[in-house]
């Protein structure tokens, strides 16, 4: 995958670099046994009725804040995506869309919730604007969604992915990933035009959080992610072969020494994803 980085602006980072806290001295005000602000749980409903479609009784945990696999529970984890462009060009494409989310739903294994990308209406986006929901420096998402895929990095996988094509099918709008776990390096990044790049606006919101709440080692983490995006690593290398049960990667005939040599990404460079069997554009 192509990747695009912007220069950090100085006037918000220092010296042209991500700005680093300072530890505190001992005896200052640490912080660093709490996790995050205050979390929230809910029941996720069947198909259509709630934000992710899921199986009947899993559970969501959405922090109040910026979180990652080092402030959130596993079986909370979710990835959130939101397109930002002019409602039009959506509307000339969600016929596409649609048909890829249906075929992408049906034709893979979800073992939490599935993609559930949806269109804010007019009205709806006046009121969020109104109400400063959703509000950020890009204005307000004209689609988004979340979808549980807890400790399942295959299926973080296919998220991404499908988010990718929406941003190639959709070439003039900002797609925003975050991953609450860690399976994108850094967990907040930007698709335009199937090019990969960092989510500046979102990275310095979970600086000062972390910086908040005294989360030093996530920091340095956090830091090292930013620093090695660059080089290309944009994701973690999962081995593929931990997921060698799945109908769509056994569908591939792999041997199994040849699976046990392969990441997810690898594998699922070799899927036939529905945007291109189908024929929907930007494959």
């Amino acid at each position: 995958m192509p990747i695009h980085v912007v220069p950090l602006r100085r006037s918000s980072y220092g010296n042209g670099r991500w700005r680093r806290a300072s530890r505190p001295l001992a005896g200052g005000n640490e912080e660093s046994g709490e996790s995050m602000t205050a979390s929230e749980v809910f029941t996720t409903k069947p198909s259509g009725t709630g934000g992710g479609r899921s199986f009947p009784g899993a559970a969501v945990v959405r922090a109040s804040g910026p979180s990652d696999s080092r402030t959130t529970i596993s079986m909370g984890r979710t990835l959130h995506y939101a397109i930002y462009d002019d409602p039009k060009n959506y509307w000339e494409a969600w016929r596409e869309i649609r048909i890829a989310q249906e075929f992408l739903i049906d034709r893979s294994t979800w073992t939490c919730e599935t993609p559930d990308l949806r269109f804010l209406k007019q009205d709806i986006r006046e009121r969020t604007k109104d109400l400063r929901l959703y509000e950020t420096p890009l204005g307000i998402p004209i689609a988004d969604g979340t979808t549980n895929v807890a400790d399942d990095e295959w299926n973080a996988t296919l998220i991404i992915r499908f988010a990718t094509w929406l941003s190639r099918r959709l070439p003039t709008a900002t797609v925003v990933l975050h991953d609450e776990g860690d399976y994108l390096t850094p967990c907040r990044q930007i698709r335009r035009a199937g090019v990969a790049e960092l989510d500046h606006d979102g990275l310095r919101e979970q600086q000062a959080y972390l910086e908040r709440h005294c989360r030093w080692d996530a920091l340095e983490v956090h830091w090292s992610e930013i620093d090695e995006f660059p080089r290309g690593k944009i994701r973690r290398s999962i081995p593929a072969q931990d997921y060698a049960d799945r109908r769509e990667i056994r569908a591939l005939e792999f041997a199994p020494e040849v699976l046990a040599r392969m990441t997810l990404d690898e594998v699922a460079e070799a899927i036939a994803f529905p945007w291109t069997t189908e024929g929907l554009g930007a494959t």
